[in-house]
This record gives structure tokens, sequence and C-alpha cells, in this order.
């Protein structure tokens, strides 16, 4: 039985291994998030070009927030997933889809596969010049 346990352990940990298709198995320096990550379509407003950095854990640069996401950056560019709403002037964001980064750690990795499970996501719905 001790040594059966480990190896369940390990090959029910591969279960929460992310999707291989969008995952980037070697570190990536910061100024290739923008040519890594799939950036937002010209048809989307201004506001949501580029990339949006959460190094909330500070692993990049100083911070104070005490318990930090295992995630870097995203941007608005899986439009497989989600397209902007003019109307609604909303649009969602898949955090295990390939528009969103993650640390490259076992936890990050178990995360991912979850929220991936779950269909977990978030929704952001802007004001009208996107102030709030």
């Amino acid at each position: 039985i001790f040594l059966v346990a480990p190896f369940t352990l390990v090959t029910s940990l591969a279960y929460f291994l992310p999707d291989p298709s969008h995952v980037y198995t070697t570190p990536i320096d910061p100024i290739q998030v923008y040519q890594k990550l799939p950036l937002a379509p010209s048809s989307h407003p201004e506001a949501l070009q580029g990339v949006l950095w959460m190094d909330q854990a500070g692993h990049y640069a100083d911070s104070d927030i005490p318990l930090a996401l295992l995630t870097l950056a995203f941007s608005f560019g899986d439009t497989a997933f989600s397209s902007f709403d003019d109307e609604a002037r909303r649009i969602a964001v898949d955090v295990a889809g390939p528009a969103w980064q993650w640390l490259s750690t076992k936890e990050a990795y178990l995360f991912c596969r979850i929220f991936k499970t779950i269909g977990y996501h978030y929704s952001f719905h802007f004001s009208d010049d996107f102030s709030r």
C-alpha cells in the first residue's frame, strides 16, 4: 500500500495539468509575453489592446498583497472564447485559456486545470469611457 499511494497521487495529479495545446513549458521573458499571448484584434476598443500585468505575488516587482494568485498577465485576445460586445460593453476572459498566463509551478497548474474544469472566467463590464 505504501508504494501504491505515491503512484496514485502522481497519476491523479496528471489530470490537473493544463491542456498542453496552449502551454509554454519554458520560462517566458516578460518582454516575450506580448509575443506569446494572443492580443485583442483591432476591432476591439483601444482600451482593451495590449497585455494587463498582474504580478500580484511580486515575482517581477514589489507587491504587498498577502495572498496572491499564481497569475502573471492576460489579454483580451482569446476571441474563440469571447469577443467584445459593443452594445453591452462587456467581454469575458477564460482564466484557463491561451490569453491568460499562469506561473510555471505545480500549484498554478493545479489551479489552472481546476478552473478549466469548472469553466471559471472573468466577465468585464465597462462604462462608456472605460473608466470603470
